[in-house]
């Protein structure tokens, strides 16, 4: 943690990007080297913390900085990993509101709003996209982060001279990984697993490999269609089923069943998903 006169020395804060339910986000740069960052505020009150230990010292750190921190640790190797990566943290408004200072990708927007100029994507686009998903996911599964909020707004969508690229973003609903099921969902409820209605809990891979199915339907419906809901789906709404998808092959058809299979024991797992045909065909 850094003092509230260093970010004022440290960074510009310009205009605002978005906001959510726990917090808003703005542009700004870093003033010694003018380099384009994101900046995060949200009321204490909404922010969890833990305790790490640094140098022998235990400090009381934002749960979100610490998985920030994990899932892209170098902040030498800023835009190097699939989710972006955090410079500063710091305490404001007497303590009262955190602020997370973050690599900010340009130029760039959110999968939400690419999906709105680009959508309906092709089967090959959403592919494309589908693949760094799953291969972020896996990052982050590799270093013991959930998630837990995957949709459109948590992602990225970098533009680069090789084509777009995925970045994740958002890890205020994320929590480490455990063998043990979790019982209290956080997130986006429209994309909720269906076990986390029933009271046998839920599990952190099969939760992603729900929510890249449920993202995979978004950006192959129709503009028309009704938004993904975990609870239509349950309920077998045609609108929202992948039968209804028009244009996909068999092996897009198939990859959609194996992530949404309401029952999690038979959901693919998430480190075959990157083996499964339709995102193995080039």
């Amino acid at each position: 943690m850094n003092s509230v006169s260093d970010f004022a020395l440290t960074y510009e804060e310009h205009e605002q990007l978005g906001e959510g339910g726990f917090g808003s986000v703005f542009a700004g740069v870093r003033i010694s080297d003018q380099q384009s960052v994101a900046i995060k505020h949200i009321k204490r009150d909404n922010v969890e913390f833990s305790l790490v230990s640094i140098e022998n010292e235990v400090l009381t750190v934002p749960s979100e900085a610490v998985l920030m921190n994990k899932a892209a640790p170098d902040r030498h190797s800023v835009g190097l990993n699939p989710s972006v990566t955090l410079l500063d943290w710091y305490l404001q408004d007497e303590g009262q509101e955190v602020v997370l200072v973050m690599e900010r990708p340009t130029p760039s927007q959110d999968l939400f709003d690419y999906h709105q100029e680009n959508g309906p994507l092709t089967e090959a686009h959403a592919k494309e996209l589908i693949r760094q998903v799953v291969n972020a996911l896996l990052d982050l599964d590799s270093k013991q982060i959930f998630h837990r909020d995957v949709n459109m707004k948590n992602l990225l969508v970098q533009a680069t001279e090789s084509g777009p690229r995925i970045r994740v973003i958002d890890f205020g609903c994320g929590c480490g990984a455990q063998s043990e099921p979790f019982y209290s969902f956080k997130g986006t409820p429209e994309y909720a697993p269906p076990e986390a209605y029933g009271t046998e809990g839920y599990r952190a891979a099969p939760t992603s490999v729900w929510q890249t199915g449920a993202l995979l339907h978004e950006l192959l419906r129709s503009k028309s269609d009704k938004g993904f809901t975990t609870k239509d789906f349950m309920k077998g709404f045609p609108y929202i089923s992948f039968l209804s998808l028009s244009g996909v092959s068999q092996e897009c058809s198939d990859f959609l069943r194996a992530c949404l299979a309401l029952d999690p024991n038979q959901r693919i797992p998430l480190d075959q998903l990157s083996h499964h045909p339709w995102l193995s065909l080039v």
